[in-house]
């Protein structure tokens, strides 16, 4: 899998010194003593409204994305996506350390590198039906649109009905920050009121399309070669029919899988939703030698955050009844492993009292 390189900043510093460079790098990381700490991306600083980001610490705003382990499998890169609307996503170290970033282009290519691209044709993935707007009308109006659609994207055309590009509902955040947060990032010409600029101001111009005709595999490959996350689906006629985005082939690869172990996270908050795929794999991890012969289902896993400690809650139900512990450290991860290494324990214990009960067969008691 390809890993990109990107800014790594300590968290401590101010935020200018990220905001500088977010017009060459998607996405920076934070690192705190050294450890992954959080990412940023433009339009986390424009959801915020920084207006002097001289005054500001980049600790102060960071996201906690979904994290990918650098020894993360494919199924668990498009997991990772899956958890939100990321165009990028984080990789560290087994130290925490941060490696770079991937972005679903990267997770695409090596889907279609394996070949296990979804056995399904272009149009059944396909988004539909696509909701446009001209890109002379007023933001006010693509705002009521995505209201009244409930959608949360709008196909941006010009006067003729050609495409011209994709509006998201995020990019109205992006639109809002003003020159003194970052100069170049400004695209409302520090304009206050934004519904009332035209959808052309505040759209990512510049869009890729294929036709309704093409297979599966010419459309990812038009994605991969144009590193674009979406296309725009087209007819012989030029007319927008639908949207084809990495993420609905992550969803239909996800659900074509075989069926796993249902665990359950709640409690995670924004700010350690990173750990949501590694609390995943280590619960995986404490039960994958017990679960076939304990007939292990249900994990419930809750995580509650006081101001100097986690605790970790896990229940699951077996052949051989109910697990309930309950365990507490200063890290999140810290929490997680020790109630994992005590889940491991308990089913070792169920298993092995299973194995020493008496066998009955017919006519008695087999010894």
């Amino acid at each position: 899998m390809k890993i990109r390189q990107t800014l790594v900043l300590d968290c401590n510093e101010v935020l200018s010194k990220a905001t500088a460079k977010l017009n060459d790098h998607e996405t920076v990381i934070l690192v705190k003593d050294g450890k992954y700490y959080g990412t940023l991306d433009s339009q986390s600083v424009a959801f915020h409204g920084v207006r002097d980001a001289t005054k500001v610490k980049c600790d102060s705003i960071a996201l906690k994305p979904p994290v990918i382990a650098e020894s993360a499998s494919l199924v668990q890169h498009v997991d990772a996506f899956l958890l939100g609307n990321y165009h990028f996503l984080p990789v560290v170290s087994n130290t925490d350390a941060p490696v770079g970033v991937i972005g679903r282009a990267d997770v695409l290519t090596e889907i279609v590198n394996e070949g296990v691209l979804p056995a399904k044709s272009l149009m059944e993935l396909v988004s539909s039906p696509v909701w446009s707007i001209s890109e002379k009308e007023k933001v006010s109006k693509a705002k009521a649109i995505m209201k009244e659609k409930n959608t949360h994207k709008l196909l941006v055309t010009n006067d003729k009905g050609y495409p011209r590009g994709l509006l998201w509902a995020s990019d109205f955040a992006t639109a809002s920050m003003n020159r003194s947060s970052g100069g170049k990032m400004d695209r409302s010409a520090e304009i206050a009121d934004i519904d009332q600029l035209n959808v052309e101001q505040v759209t990512r111009m510049g869009i890729h399309s294929v036709l309704d005709t093409v297979s599966l595999e010419q459309a990812a490959d038009k994605m991969i070669k144009s590193n674009a996350s979406e296309l725009i689906i087209v007819s012989s006629s030029n007319k927008p029919v639908g949207i084809l985005s990495a993420l609905d082939i992550f969803k239909s690869l996800s659900a074509d899988k075989p069926a796993k172990l249902s665990i359950n996270i709640s409690g995670l908050g924004k700010e350690n939703m990173g750990y949501h795929q590694f609390i995943i794999d280590t619960v995986e991890h404490a039960v994958s030698r017990f679960a076939a012969t304990l007939n292990v289902k249900n994990v419930q896993v809750h995580v509650k955050e006081d101001k100097s400690v986690f605790e970790v809650s896990l229940h699951l139900e077996t052949n051989e009844g109910k697990i309930s512990l309950h365990e507490e450290a200063p890290e999140l991860k810290e929490a997680v492993a020790a109630a994992c290494a005590e889940l491991a324990t308990l089913l070792r214990k169920k298993k092995d009292s299973r194995k020493e009960k008496p066998r009955v067969r017919k006519g008695g008691i087999e010894a």
